[in-house]
This record gives structure tokens, C-alpha cells and sequence, in this order.
């Protein structure tokens, strides 16, 4: 069993500062350098996730392999790094209350149109053996990494597990071969995301993240070129917790359906168990400050898995 992750990159860098005074020069906050630390953002946080459980993943993504791929590295995980820039996150917490005081992101967007490195990129996804991994995971930022007029050389694995910004989710999606095995497509959105969504051609399955309110997942039928009909399959409820921090919430939701699929192999079943543990596990880490990758072992989560009364 096997894994690939390969979407837009993010190195969240935390700036930990003792605040005890406000500036003379203008009304804002003087923090005092206490503490600094990063961890892995974007598909980098899906993939971190996945790696707690599983060994046998592999990244893929733009990066600058002199700050980027280090940190991976230190890791023992196995990452493929398009050469470019990758997104920085800098926060600055107050290191009494951890309260987040200011984000500053450094970012460089490739437009999707872009002729920069177009041979280079398609050259480097076409080196990539999709077929021999099981799960595909494509977290798409918007930020470059995933171009849609080459997203349909990322194709092969039997299972596709999108986690996009588009509305139009159909274009992040390798496309179906005319001929044999068709993939699984699940689509997992947030509820703002999904209430922007103008077409889910493509996807048989959505999975709708609900903060405190849980998640629900829907199935959706072809019922003729235009249109695909929506069935809620489950509705899992939120886990009462004391919320401190959501940051990469989402990320650990996708990376918990992606290996216990991948480990349990594809059903609706199957994906309505996944997504239980998925809840159960974002319910943990929203109670931690900043982003965490979550803490429960590969043994006790499959356990989890296997003893849910559905």
C-alpha cells in the first residue's frame, strides 16, 4: 500500500514574542524575540499527517530545495521537489496566551497560463509513476503547483482524493481514461468551498467539513451531462471540544481519509468509517496552537477504524 502527495507546498514559520509594551513610534505591539520554529503547511502538513501513520509516502511539490527540503528531510520522508518557490506563513504569537498577534505570507503565484518552466514542469510529472501508488492526494492551494492543462498526467492510482480552492473542482481532477479501470474521485471541501462549487463533474463522492458541526458525505449520480444529483450518505456530528487553533484542521481531515482508505481499501462503508476517524482526529488537533500533526498511532487508529458501530 502506497501513497502519493503532490500539491502546493507551505513552510508555516512561528515567530513565538514576549509582548509587554506598546510602541512609542506607533499604536502597535513590541514583542520580544522568545522563540522560533517551523512546521510543513499546505499538502506538506497532508503529507506530514500521513507520514505519522505511514512511512510509505511520497511528496511532490515546488519548493527551494535549500530551506525546504531539509526540513523533510530530517523526517526520513521521501519528497520530489520541483525546483521554484515555495509559500511561507510567518506568525507571530504571543508566548504567554499564544495568541496569533499578526500573519505575514510571502508567496509567489504561478498564473496558470504561465510559459515559465512549462517544459521543465511537464517533464517532471511525466517522470512520476502514478500507477504504482494506490492512493493519489492532489491539495491544490492555488498557488502553481497544480496546472490544470497538465493535471491529466497525474493519473493512474485507483483512488483520487482532491482537496482544492477551485470552485471549479473538475479541473484539478486527472482525467478518466476512455477505456478500463475508472478511479474513485472524492472531493473534500470545507462548507464555504462547497457552497461556492460550480460543477463537480467527475466526483462520485464529496466529503463537506462542518467545523463544530461535524462533516456530512454525499454521493453524487450522473444523471445527465450537465448535471450530477447529490445523496447525503452520512452526516457524522462534531466532537464537543474547547477549539484553540484550526490551522491545517482540513489537511488532517484529508490525510486521515486518504490512509485509511489506502489501508482498508475503497467502500462507501469504508470511506463513512474513514471520515469518522478523520473527525475524531481534527476534533484533537483544533485543541492544539498552530499546526500539528496528529498524535494518535497507526495500530490504535486502525482499531478505531475497525470497531465503529455504523
Amino acid at each position: 500500500m502506497s501513497i502519493v502527495v503532490i500539491g502546493d507546498l507551505i513552510i508555516d514559520d512561528y515567530r513565538i514574542v514576549d509582548v509587554n509594551r506598546v510602541s512609542p513610534e506607533a499604536p502597535c505591539l513590541i514583542g520580544l524575540a522568545y522563540e522560533e520554529y517551523e512546521r510543513l503547511g499546505g499538502a506538506a502538513n497532508v503529507a506530514a499527517n500521513i507520514f505519522q501513520l505511514d512511512s510509505s509516502i511520497v511528496l511532490i511539490g515546488q519548493g527551494q530545495y535549500d530551506t525546504f527540503f531539509p526540513i523533510v528531510n530530517e523526517m526520513g520522508m521521501a519528497c520530489l521537489l520541483f525546483p521554484g518557490p515555495h509559500a511561507i506563513k510567518m506568525r507571530f504569537l504571543d508566548h504567554k496566551s499564544h495568541t496569533q498577534l499578526f500573519r505575514y505570507d510571502v508567496e509567489t503565484i504561478t498564473p496558470q497560463d504561465s510559459q515559465d518552466n512549462l517544459m521543465a514542469y511537464s517533464s517532471f510529472i511525466d517522470n512520476i509513476d502514478f500507477k504504482v501508488y494506490n492512493v493519489c492526494v492532489i491539495v491544490d492551494y492555488m498557488k502553481g503547483m497544480i496546472r490544470y492543462n497538465d493535471v491529466k498526467r497525474i493519473k493512474g492510482c485507483p483512488i483520487n482524493i482532491v482537496s482544492t480552492k477551485n470552485p471549479y473542482p473538475q479541473r484539478v481532477l486527472p482525467k478518466l481514461s476512455k477505456t478500463g479501470y475508472q478511479p474513485t474521485n472524492i472531493l473534500v471541501v470545507n462548507e464555504r468551498e462547497y457552497a461556492a462549487i460550480k460543477d463537480v463533474a467527475g466526483y462520485q463522492y464529496v466529503v463537506r467539513t462542518e467545523g463544530d458541526r461535524g462533516m456530512s458525505i454525499f454521493k453524487y449520480t450522473k444523471v445527465s451531462e450537465q448535471y450530477y444529483e447529490p445523496e447525503l450518505l452520512k452526516h457524522i456530528h462534531g466532537v464537543k471540544v474547547d477549539v484553540f487553533d484550526v490551522t491545517g484542521a482540513g489537511d488532517t481531515v484529508t490525510a486521515v481519509i486518504a490512509f485509511c482508505l489506502d489501508q482498508m481499501g475503497f467502500s462507501e462503508e469504508n470511506l463513512i468509517r474513514a471520515c469518522y476517524c478523520a473527525n475524531r482526529e481534527a476534533s484533537i488537533v483544533v485543541t492544539k496552537c498552530g499546526t500539528t500533526v496528529i498524535e494518535t498511532d497507526t495500530e490504535s487508529l486502525l482499531a478505531i477504524f475497525k470497531n465503529l458501530p455504523l
